[in-house]
């Protein structure tokens, strides 16, 4: 009687048919053989009209879909991204999105962050900093994973619903809970901006926000 380590498997007719008959072997899982399956490579039309389809995307959401807070501004939306100030113009920030769908489909991510300070010494007023390296790869990592993903539906609103009549005709209010993604931003970049502040206090003495 054979042992278990003795035992000798049934040969694979199926996977040797396909290799005798096409010199491969076409059976594996889709998810297995993206990886080493090499795309077509983009053309520069296709690339192009990408960039223009999601710079109308962009525009589409913040002006229809999400909530924008007063105090963060719209530079421009070029490239797919879109370029925002806040904190009266203390830093910037590029948010891109990562489709062409709706909310929870089409979520916000952030691809680059610095301040706009500047030096009060330097006529030409320079300075500022832009993050770099692991610093930036930190901020991005964090804000992309616990800052921006969707909470739920798509900041509190007043909404009227048919259903919701009393018995004199009129229309009941509730309160609706939405998503607010660049309410967190934000909120999170501003926290970001005074931790920093104390813990450069030492270099940043003659910097102005």
């Amino acid at each position: 009687m054979l042992a278990d380590g003795d035992r000798v498997r049934n040969p694979d007719l199926l996977t040797a048919l396909s290799l005798l008959t096409l010199g491969t072997y076409d059976r594996l899982p889709s998810n297995l053989t993206e990886a080493f399956i090499p795309r077509p490579a983009l053309t520069n039309g296709t690339i192009l009209d990408t960039l223009r389809r999601l710079d109308a995307h962009i525009l589409y959401r913040l002006k229809c879909v999400d909530y924008v807070p007063p105090d963060l501004a719209i530079e421009r939306i070029s490239d797919g991204r879109a370029y925002v100030t806040g904190g009266n113009g203390s830093w910037r920030a590029e948010l891109s999105l990562s489709g062409f769908g709706q909310d929870a489909q089409s979520r916000w991510w952030l691809t680059g962050v610095e301040w706009l300070w500047k030096n009060r010494s330097d006529e030409k007023g320079k300075g500022g900093k832009r993050f770099k390296g692991i610093e930036r790869q930190e901020i991005l990592d964090l804000v992309n994973r616990e800052i921006l993903p969707p909470e739920g539906e798509p900041v509190d609103v007043q909404a009227v619903t048919e259903d919701a009549v009393d018995v004199h005709g009129a229309a009941a209010e509730e309160t609706k809970t939405v998503d607010a993604p660049l309410v967190r931003l934000v909120n999170f970049i501003r926290q970001l901006a005074r931790s920093f502040s104390l813990h450069h206090k030492a270099d940043i003495q003659n910097i102005s926000l």
